[in-house]
Order: C-alpha cells, then structure tokens, then sequence
C-alpha cells in the first residue's frame, strides 16, 4: 500500500508571491495604459472633428467665382455650383485664393465720389470679411477690374483692368502683409 505524504510541493519560480504580485502589477499597468490610449484616441479623435468642423472652404478641387453683388461660389469638376457665403460688399469682381486657402482676396471699385478701388479679404478660418484701407490710385480711362490671381510664391494679390479702349491693362499687386497697394 502506498501512503502519501502531504508535503508541501515548492513553487515554480514563476508562481513565487513576488512573481504573482510583479503579474498582476503588469495586468494593472496593462490596463491603466489601454485605458489611456482610449482616451486619448478619444480626445484626438473628438478634436480633429473640431478641427474639420473649422477647415477651410477653398480647396483645390474647385474652381471659386464671385458675383458683383459679392456672393461667393464655388463650381466643382462637375460643374456644380454651391453658395459660400456673402461678403456683404458690391461692385466686385476679381478674385483670388492666398496660398493654403485661407484668404480670400477680392477687388472692389466703385464710383460713389469718383474711381475707388480697394481689397476686400475674407478669412475662412474665423469666417470674417474686412475692407483693406488699401486703395490703388485708378488710373484715368481705366474701366473696371476683371482680372485678378494670388502669386503662391509671395502671396500677393494682382488686379488688372483695362483701359476703356481695351488695349492697355493697368496691372496692381496687393500686398497683404503691408496692406498696400500699387501699380506695377
């Protein structure tokens, strides 16, 4: 007949109490840090929406155009046209997208107390239109602006117009950072 003794077997070194307590250390740990990445997976996440939320409605897959009653519009490849908002101003016509597509560059010219021309920028981050207190000195003969682009190089807006015989232009470069004006 066999007898068994109840003696106490030893551990494996991977079962000893400090090894137990160092696992459920690292279970702990593992958990605390899943958790974290979640939230801040979570809190990324909820910011880039934000961030979406406030980009900018010029890209480059449209083309953007202007009314002289200052509405905004964009066309896309297909030809469709979407409204983008109103800048509030009248007697506009060039337009112009800064580099990145933040700014809007727009050229007004009135004849309220003779030819005025000025700068009208809208910025699409924060939504918000401004009158430059920029002002070309209009040429005599000259009709209205009908041309207009932002060099992606230094940023700056150039307005041209014709004189009224359509055989000389009037080219100006609107500097933004200035804000100034002048023929070139």
């Amino acid at each position: 007949m066999l007898f068994h003794s109840k003696v106490p077997r030893a551990r494996p070194p991977s079962q000893a109490p400090a090894a137990l307590k160092l696992r459920r250390w690292g279970k702990m740990l593992k958990t605390a840090a899943s958790h974290l990445g979640l939230a801040l997976g979570l809190a990324a996440s909820l910011y880039s929406s934000q961030a979406a939320a406030q980009e900018t409605p010029f890209t480059c897959s449209s083309v953007y155009g202007v009314t002289n009653g200052g509405d905004l519009y964009s066309i896309d490849d297909q030809g469709n046209t979407e409204f983008v908002r109103s800048i509030g101003y009248a007697g506009v016509n060039p337009l112009g997208i800064g580099p990145g597509g933040r700014y809007a560059y727009i050229a007004r010219q009135t004849t309220a107390s003779g030819p005025q021309g000025s700068v009208i920028v809208y910025d699409s981050l924060l939504d918000e239109v401004s009158s430059s207190s920029a002002a070309p000195q209009l040429q005599p003969g000259m009709a209205r602006f009908i041309a207009g682009a932002v060099n992606p190089v230094n940023g700056w807006f150039y307005i041209a117009a014709p004189n009224t015989a359509g055989n000389v232009f009037f080219l100006y470069a609107y500097n933004p950072d200035t804000p100034a004006i002048a023929a070139v």
